[in-house]
């Protein structure tokens, strides 16, 4: 291939910390042929013009673009303009997005290839030699590739990745566990990278001051043994500031494992934890084998034994729970104490069982991205639209660490969580019309006033512990939070 005219590799990210890890490794597969390339990043904030218009400068013979359930309106704008600006250089798009029902999706139709599952041994392939590509229309499932095969892209971090972003890294894909709603369950089974060729790539990145690295393995701890090895492996290599996330079966934590995590230096570790929900039979419907009682004894374990952060998460929206259950679920994670909880909305992601289920289920979706859950025989159509201002209110108030002494209090004094904060979520959305932009004054307000009417806590307490976490924030201190 010409040296003067790359490929050219377009990831566009949710913000701008997030780094393509499958864009790198696409990358490190034609650096490996000898064919040159170019990463261009942006994020859904960037305008389609502006992308164009950086993509066409760098003069590619071939863009490349990763389609995912966050970029897929912006991207679809990307490869029509591109298509119309520079018509005979080929558009590649791949990704989970167009991966499943292919031939309905306008952007499989505009793009001259699709690419259904893992590309890196095919891109090289299709690039190889100018102006031979597959003609318009074409769409591609080559076969899974041997990982010991892939070269690992993790040289392709740049020192601004390292230091400012989150840099994200794996030694398995694939996952053993078949739950309805995620595509993990579409291709059950793991994977696994030669995991001593792995670490030494990890090492380097720790070495190199890399800062936030993620490993984006589904379940980090189903292989008990190799989760302690890696581990064992991590443990003298990060100190503070450096954290590493790794997302954890719940009900799967032996004392083995507690006590390695135990050994970190405090907010070294950082753990995702998926709980979903607190019903037995939620889970079964959903084909989620886990122990409910198993999961709260071990985030007890963490949370008291350990340093580790703790990140869970709940789905609101799976078949079988309506909103008294997942209140329910909700309270009785709250108050065992994670430093986050994440409340999600389910989502329809083509592929997975339970999208194939949804007319049966009556289950209806957005139909515009990221096809969050409607209205369904259990939540109706106000209580899920509730739900998400009570997410994004949740996560600016409680998950950002904003108003921490405040929601201790919350914490000691509500005897319905859910609901209570429910209760906010309306009278905020009363007050401003939305739950997002809301700024830190405007919020403490809000919980001056609502935190005494929900619960037996003094206003002067509540006073009080907005004026700690103002200074904790090294923020100035309303006047009215003054007087």
């Amino acid at each position: 291939m010409n040296a003067s005219r790359p490929v050219v590799l377009v990831a566009i990210n949710a913000r701008y910390s997030h780094c393509s890890l499958a864009a790198r490794y696409l990358a490190a597969s034609l650096e490996a042929h000898g064919i040159p390339f170019r990463l261009r990043e942006y994020t859904i904030h960037h305008s389609a013009e502006d992308i164009v218009r950086s993509i066409t400068d760098s003069d590619p013979q071939v863009i490349c673009l990763g389609v995912y359930i966050w970029n897929v309106a912006l991207a679809r704008r990307v490869v029509s303009l591109l298509k119309e600006i520079q018509p005979a250089v080929p558009v590649f798009v791949g990704g989970p997005e167009v991966s499943f029902e292919t031939e309905s999706q306008a952007i499989c139709r505009i793009a001259d290839v699709t690419i259904r599952g893992e590309a890196e041994l095919l891109l090289p392939l299709l690039c190889r030699r100018p102006g031979e590509h597959p003609p318009a229309g074409t769409v591609l499932t080559p076969p899974l590739p041997d990982l010991g095969a892939l070269p690992l892209p993790y040289h392709l971090y740049s020192e601004e990745d390292r230091l400012q972003r989150n840099v994200y890294v794996e030694t398995t894909r694939g996952c053993p566990y078949r739950c309805a709603y995620c595509l993990s369950a579409v291709s059950p089974g793991i994977r696994r990278f030669p995991l001593e060729k792995v670490l030494k790539e990890i090492s380097r990145l720790l070495q190199r001051g890399a800062r936030r690295v993620k490993f984006v393995d589904r379940t980090f701890n189903s292989d008990l043994k190799r989760a302690c090895q890696i581990m064992e492996f991590l443990l003298p290599r990060v100190n503070p500031p450096a954290q590493i996330h790794l997302e954890m079966v719940p009900d799967r934590f032996p004392p083995e494992l507690l006590e390695l995590a135990a050994r970190f230096p405090p907010g070294t570790l950082r753990f995702e934890i998926g709980i979903q929900s607190w019903s037995d039979a939620v889970m079964r419907a959903v084909n989620r084998n886990v122990r409910t009682e198993k999961m709260e004894e071990n985030l007890h374990a963490i949370l008291n034994k350990t340093g580790v952060e703790v990140h869970a998460d709940l789905l609101a929206g799976l078949p079988g729970e309506d909103l008294a259950s997942f209140a329910h679920g909700f309270d009785r994670l709250f108050r065992i104490g994670p430093h986050e909880i994440q409340v999600g909305i389910l989502k329809r992601l083509r592929g997975a069982p339970l999208t194939r289920k949804a007319r049966e289920l009556q289950m209806e979706f957005n139909p515009d991205p990221p096809y969050e859950l409607r209205r369904s025989p259990w939540l109706s159509l106000e209580e899920l639209e509730t739900l998400g201002h009570f997410s994004r209110l949740w996560d600016r108030v409680y998950n950002r660490g904003h108003f921490v002494h405040c929601m201790e209090l919350f914490r000691k004094y509500s005897q319905s969580p859910f609901n209570d904060f429910r209760i906010l979520t309306l009278r905020v959305l009363r007050r401003f019309g939305r739950s997002h932009s809301l700024a830190l004054d405007d919020l403490a307000q809000e919980l001056l006033a609502w935190l005494p009417e929900t619960t037996r806590v003094s206003v002067g307490k509540v006073r009080s512990a907005l004026q700690r976490d103002f200074a904790r924030r090294r923020h100035r201190i309303p006047r009215w939070l003054r007087d």
